[in-house]
């Protein structure tokens, strides 16, 4: 435990003592082993003849023998967090008339001694007649003051009579100057007092009277003389004095301080583009101070900018970078302090997240996000796994990070991370599926070279209205596909492509898209060709009437980035039977149709893709037959592509509730909303206190409101929270608890330990009667930490569950239930609670009443 600072509960006071005589300067602190030091004007005083430092209980003295003019000093006692001072006035020793008249007296006599005897007589009765004149001059007081005792309001008449009558009172000086220290440009007030308010003074520098004027003011205030000095410079410091009748009343001294640092610099950390101040604060206004950075000198620029602002000094640095970390120190005359910059890396922000990625086989995958910062720490990671650059890694750097996985098999599969400090990526890569339509086909490899499933198609379809030529196929891996028209290739823009079909779109039909158009397949294990022969009409003799639309078009589920429609069959095919059926949909933002798909061929799909929520989208199908595509119908109400269902709440009252060296135990209670589907579980987090990453330590089943943390490390602090899931995903994180440390309780969670207590219904403690083949309920509320162990017991035999007794046990309660009850379900059943603080038990007699007893009451 650390001590707290030491504090003076009684300052040092200003005193004022006459030449030669001993000050005593004492203090007191707030402890009695408290270590201080005393300073005279800032340099450290030390035990010698003249000082006595002395240590008596909480007083601290300061003793100083024989005072001079020269110790007229401020005087500091520092106990480092708190100090105080006081100022110590020497005043000039008063001399007495009588004995300096005596004195005087005697010396001549003495040196009388040597002149002749004649005229020794003569020169001695004529200092023996100015003696006695000397001493016919000395006033005494015949008659002094004497004490009064008045009622209030009355005048009070103090009198006293001298020796002699006309004697002029000469003025004297009663306040003397005290010493002054003071800091550059201040202003300096020197002030003193005389007996007389009409005494003529003259100031004086060393010897040289002051003139009145410029930077010197002479101040004259009743008795008050006062002198005052502008701007003080160093060339100021010096003796001053007030003299009058040219005897000085006192000599003063001031001296400027010498320039140092009052406030030092502080490290400072932070990270890089920020913007950092180093500032320090000197003990004189508007001075330049020096700055260097690892011993050179700072330049000042834009960037990097020097302010002072009085006695503050700031060194302000924009747009940290490494290149600015070092020791920075500012010197300010003899005096120096040092502080260093440390920065650490900002923390690299996603532009562009990783999407997942379906392939076929032996194809290429590349993972892509964009950070924003170039030179970021990143890792890759594959099902957990670090990924290391290779023949089947190839990764690219920079503010687009690349990561290629060449050639897919099965087992490249699973969740790729990238990670960029504590910003973290994840995206999954999965196979495209393929459908196998004979499944009869002796060997995977027989799909690899392309292979046409339909035979030549013969198309006819009206002048002005769109054609779509669809080319269904069997390829592993996925076909690239050329169209062709006699023997001219036709353009790649109208050409769509997948897994399983390539399809040609042509807008508005003409006369000259009439023909025969060929399409090859090819990958690379071979290549396939199939043929289309397309016909056109001026007017359609078949066409599908205005009418014959499709009916009753709903959407009959949304998901998240799904929609599902439904509708029925038109009620007229317009001559020419129905081949499909053409599906759109529309941001109700926009004007433009998309099309979802032009080969449904049942009256029910789905349309992905969307955007999930926040969207709103219109569907629209039309009916399809060989003459063309009847008139669409749109779907009422525009809909999100969401799921009706979310995730869960956070959960409730998630608390620690005992901890150890080896772990910390977790309680909670269900979230208030369950998203509308059932909880399926939940997924403890925890943090260390150091960290700012959550990671997911286990799961509970959803019946489970308790965990036990064991994967911690003992001394270390965690913070915990809990998640719940439903089938639609994982809710939002509870708050998270107090932070913890792991370790054996000695306090807090010590007194958190309770031994167990079980309460029944009271319907329960006078014993439960029922008729046999009703339901027997034993509820029970259990309180104890840790949560206590339960188990419960009839005839000395633990009850277990079976088809017909049912035992729920959550945390603080447990229930028995048994249905279709019978007479030998009779008898004593016990709940017994057990924790690591104590055990307790409850009873609870059940009577089972059997038909033929319930007919002798009747």
């Amino acid at each position: 435990l650390l001590e707290p600072p030491v504090e003076f509960t009684k300052p040092l006071e200003d005193q004022t003592v006459e030449e030669e005589a001993t000050a005593v300067l004492e203090c007191e602190v707030s402890r009695e082993n408290a270590e201080v030091k005393w300073f005279k004007n800032g340099h450290e005083i030390h035990k010698t003849k003249k000082h006595d430092i002395i240590a008596e209980g909480r007083v601290r003295k300061l003793i100083i023998h024989g005072c001079t003019l020269d110790d007229a000093r401020t005087y500091t006692c520092d106990a480092k967090d708190f100090k105080t001072s006081c100022f110590l006035n020497v005043e000039r020793k008063s001399c007495n008339l009588t004995s300096l008249l005596l004195a005087l007296l005697i010396i001549i006599l003495l040196s009388s001694v040597m002149i002749y005897s004649c005229i020794t007589m003569i020169i001695l009765n004529f200092y023996i007649y100015i003696f006695f004149f000397l001493i016919a001059l000395r006033v005494d007081f015949t008659k002094p003051l004497t004490d009064l005792e008045v009622k209030e309001k009355e005048i009070a008449r103090f009198e006293c009579e001298i020796s002699r009558p006309n004697v002029k009172e000469e003025a004297v000086f009663t306040k003397n100057l005290p010493n002054i220290e003071v800091n550059e440009t201040d202003t300096v007030k020197f002030i003193c007092e005389v007996s007389k308010p009409g005494a003529e003074v003259t100031w004086f520098k060393g010897d040289k009277e002051l003139p009145e004027g410029g930077r010197y003011e002479q101040i004259v205030d009743g008795r008050k003389r006062i002198l005052v000095i502008h701007n003080a410079r160093l060339d100021d410091a010096d003796e001053y004095s007030c003299r009058k009748n040219n005897i000085c009343s006192t000599f003063i001294f001031t001296e400027l301080e010498d320039l140092r640092i009052v406030v030092p610099l502080e490290d400072i950390e932070t990270m890089e583009k920020k913007s950092v101040t180093f500032w320090c604060k000197v003990n004189r206004l508007n001075v330049t101070l020096q700055w260097t950075k690892n011993g050179e000198e700072v330049t000042f620029d834009r960037r990097i900018l020097y302010k002072v602002d009085k006695y503050k000094h700031s060194l302000i640095i924009k747009d940290c970078g490494f290149i600015d970390e070092g020791e920075y120190t500012v010197t300010a005359g003899q005096d120096k302090s040092v502080a260093e910059l440390l920065i650490t890396e900002a923390p690299a922000d996603f532009i562009e997240h990783l999407r997942d990625q379906t392939v076929t086989e032996f194809d290429d995958a590349v993972f892509t996000c964009q950070l924003s910062k170039e030179k970021a720490s990143v890792k890759w990671y594959k099902n957990g796994r670090e990924i290391r650059e290779g023949k089947k890694y190839m990764m690219s750097e920079g503010k687009v990070h690349r990561l290629q996985v060449c050639e897919i098999r099965p087992r490249d599969q699973g969740e790729y991370r990238f990670i960029a400090k504590d910003k973290e990526a994840r995206a999954k890569l999965e196979l495209a599926v393929l459908k196998i339509l004979n499944i009869h086909l002796p060997h995977w490899s027989f799909l690899a070279a392309p292979r046409i499933k339909t035979a030549d198609q013969n198309l006819v379809v009206d002048v002005g209205k769109p054609l779509t030529m669809v080319v269904p196929y069997d390829a592993y891996p996925k076909a690239e596909a050329e169209w062709l028209k006699e023997d001219e290739s036709l353009p790649t823009h109208t050409v769509d492509t997948t897994v399983d079909s390539t399809t040609f779109k042509i807008l508005e039909a003409k006369k000259s898209d009439k023909g025969r158009y060929k399409i090859i397949l090819q990958n690379k294990h071979g290549k396939a060709e199939a043929h289309i022969n397309v016909d056109l009409y001026g007017t359609c003799r078949k066409k599908m009437p205005s009418f014959a639309m499709v009916g009753n078009l709903e959407v009959t589920e949304t998901y998240d980035g799904e929609v599902s429609l439904a509708w029925e069959e038109p009620e007229s095919d317009g001559g020419s039977k129905i081949i499909g059926y053409v599906v759109e949909r529309r941001d109700i933002k926009r004007k433009t149709w998309i099309l979802a798909t032009d080969r449904a061929d049942s009256c029910e799909y789905t349309v992905t893709g969307l955007q999930r929520g926040g969207v709103e989208y219109l569907f629209r199908v039309s009916a399809k037959n060989r003459v063309g595509t009847g008139e669409p119908v749109e779907t009422d109400t525009p809909v999100e592509a969401k799921s009706k269902f979310d995730v869960p709440g956070p959960p409730l009252n998630v608390e620690v509730i005992d901890v150890n060296r080896f772990g910390a135990s977790l309680t909670w209670e269900p979230p208030e909303y369950d998203g509308g589907s059932p909880i399926t579980g939940y997924i403890v987090e925890l943090r260390d206190k150091g960290s700012i990453r959550w990671e997911p330590a286990m799961t509970t089943a959803a019946h489970e409101l308790a965990a036990t943390m064991t994967d911690v490390v003992e001394n270390k602090e965690y913070y915990f929270r809990v998640r719940a899931q439903n089938q639609i995903g994982v809710g939002k994180p509870s708050a998270a608890t107090r932070a913890v440390k792991i370790m054996d309780p000695i306090g807090e969670y010590e007194s958190l330990n309770k031994a167990p207590e079980i309460f029944l219904d009271v319907k329960l403690l006078a014993g439960l009667t029922v008729k046999a083949g009703t339901k027997i309920e034993l509820p029970a509320t259990i309180k104890g930490r840790p949560e206590p162990r339960i188990t419960w017991t009839k005839a000395d035999k633990i009850l277990k569950p079976d088809d017909r007794i049912t035992i729920e046990t959550k945390p603080n309660h447990s229930r028995v239930t048994i249905t279709d009850s019978k007479r030998s379900d009779s008898g004593t059943y016990i709940i017994e609670a057990v924790n690591s603080s104590g055990r307790a038990t409850a009873v609870v007699e059940v009577n089972v009443l059997g038909i033929l007893y319930l007919l002798y009451l009747f």
